[in-house]
């Protein structure tokens, strides 16, 4: 073998391995970006979750689900001043004990809900 053909043979396992990783990158660049769906607080929120529903036509808005909660209080509790009355929030609660609802408001929780689901939760 020549050494130009072992250089050049060489220079395309490089150019090779460069587009290998470039490719590598921009995947991982994608999949970072799809995971930003989340809202920067379910960490301080669970066991809610928290995601982000971007729509191009639309103001972002927050889809906020709580399962299997035992109480409104604690719902109350967990979700107050966590996000910002200009936030779109769409509440889901479901499976819980809302007992304590009768005497509570969702007021207390100091957001603007724009769309709100009680699914499972016992209520009379």
């Amino acid at each position: 073998m020549s050494i130009l053909s072992v250089l050049n043979s060489r220079f395309i396992l490089g150019l090779f391995l460069t587009i290998i990783i470039q490719g590598f990158v921009k995947v991982s660049g994608n999949i970072a970006s799809s995971s930003a769906k989340y809202c920067a607080i379910w960490r301080e929120i669970q066991p809610c979750s928290c995601t982000i529903n971007l729509s191009p036509d639309q103001d972002p808005i927050k889809i906020i689900l709580c399962e299997n909660m035992a109480s409104f209080g604690d719902i109350v509790a967990l979700l107050k001043d966590k996000f910002s009355p200009t936030d779109r929030i769409s509440l889901r609660i479901n499976f819980s004990n809302l007992n304590d609802l009768y005497s509570r408001s969702f007021k207390e929780l100091n957001m603007t809900i724009v769309n709100l689901k009680l699914d499972h939760n016992g209520l009379r």
